[in-house]
């Protein structure tokens, strides 16, 4: 018997090309997905180098202010040791005052009480009830 020939197609004829045209759009479809891969990932990336410039941008900003912060914090911790200091010496010196107010009073006071005081005594009270 013979063969027939006439289903199978011949080795350069249009029939042959047919899984050639599936393969090739196979792998086109693999090569743009590859590439869509590759061009999101780059993408993702440029987007990342964004947000982390921004995220530095935002935390020298913070930074800076807070240092500012500090340095008033630091000033006003200053004057409020100044005025301490300041309240201490004033405090001293109002006792010191007292004091001699205290010893005045108690001076005039017994001389007032003095019943044999004299003229010279009585004008010493005078003078530190004026002063």
């Amino acid at each position: 018997m013979t063969e027939n020939t006439f289903n199978k197609p011949a080795s350069g004829s249009p029939g042959s090309e047919k899984p050639r045209s599936r393969n090739g759009l196979i792998y086109g479809i693999l090569i743009a997905a590859l590439a869509g891969t590759w061009i999101y990932m780059l993408y993702d990336k440029n987007k990342s180098s964004e947000i982390q410039t921004q995220q530095t941008a935002q935390i020298d900003s913070i930074s800076s202010s807070r240092d500012a912060l500090q340095q008033e914090y630091n000033a006003a911790n200053a004057r409020l040791d100044d005025l301490i200091s300041q309240n201490t010496r004033m405090d001293s010196l109002v006792k010191t005052k007292d004091k001699e107010i205290a010893d005045m009073k108690s001076r005039i006071n017994s001389i007032l009480t003095n019943k044999n005081a004299t003229q010279s005594q009585l004008a010493e009270a005078r003078r530190l009830i004026e002063n």
